[in-house]
């Protein structure tokens, strides 16, 4: 599920139990991406596997994850 605006971007995203999955997050390096209000390099759950100039490539375990992308 995703809610698109002129200035931010929101991913709800749900990975089944015992599973991983690789999340590709439309993001600039200059934009703010944080899950759960926890930027993703504070973040235990995340792993952030590549950073482009046009998304973030993460890895991720099972569970819920409200991810926020403000765009600059």
């Amino acid at each position: 599920e995703w809610k698109n605006s002129e200035r931010e971007l929101l991913m709800n995203v749900r990975i089944p139990f015992n599973t991983t999955a690789e999340i590709f997050i439309p993001a600039s390096p200059k934009d703010e991406v944080k899950e759960n209000g926890i930027t993703l390099e504070n973040s235990s759950s995340i792993k952030i596997l590549e950073t482009t100039n046009t998304y973030k490539r993460i890895s991720a375990g099972s569970g819920e994850y409200k991810f926020r992308i403000v765009k600059h």
